[in-house]
């Protein structure tokens, strides 16, 4: 993975889930902040790279023996004083999905719009440039940035944050970054 020589690599903590490391553009290298095309200050941009991985599917845990021919299914009842069981409930902050990223982590600030995939590449991997929309929570000077690496049980996501003013140049520098990514 190529780093830009403008930025310099930012601890992740170790509470930190999904993120495998963080870059922020270097102060000195930025121009004289300027005002953003909205009015409000202009932002450090900064980079990081995500990973999510899939939950596995048919594990062949709680499956169940399909009926023999001729042989028709009956649904368990509860016997008498037992609770039926409840079908399990989905985790609401389970991340499987570059969209649940945004739904969990950066809640209400920023939805998927359009996933525009591309060439899928020879590692297996299928990019998928993002066009985010914002929710009502946004920071107006913040223009989001990614490119999902969809792969074989997992999503490999470049996000990057700017100004807007910003983000026509960051967005090369990001896109680049995600085209020379290798996987070995």
């Amino acid at each position: 993975l190529p780093v830009p020589r403008d930025y310099d690599t930012v601890p992740v903590t170790p509470e930190e889930s999904w993120m495998l490391v963080k870059w922020v553009h270097k102060e000195d290298k930025l121009p004289e902040l300027k005002k953003g095309e909205n009015g409000n200050g202009r932002i450090r941009p900064w980079a990081t790279l995500i990973w999510i991985e899939r939950q596995a599917v048919g594990t062949g845990e709680g499956e169940v023996e399909e009926p023999a021919d001729g042989d028709t299914p009956e649904e368990e009842q509860p016997e008498e004083g037992e609770e039926p069981e409840e079908e399990a409930q989905q985790d609401p902050n389970a991340v499987n999905t570059f969209d649940d990223l945004l739904r969990v982590r950066f809640g209400g600030r920023w939805a998927v719009k359009r996933g525009t995939p591309g060439k899928p590449r020879r590692d297996g991997h299928t990019p998928i440039a993002i066009e985010f929309e914002k929710g009502s929570e946004a920071p107006t000077n913040y223009a989001p940035w990614a490119t999902v690496l969809d792969g074989p049980g997992h999503q490999l996501v470049l996000l990057g944050f700017c100004s807007d003013i910003d983000r026509k140049d960051q967005a090369k520098i990001w896109d680049q970054m995600a085209k020379k990514i290798e996987f070995f």
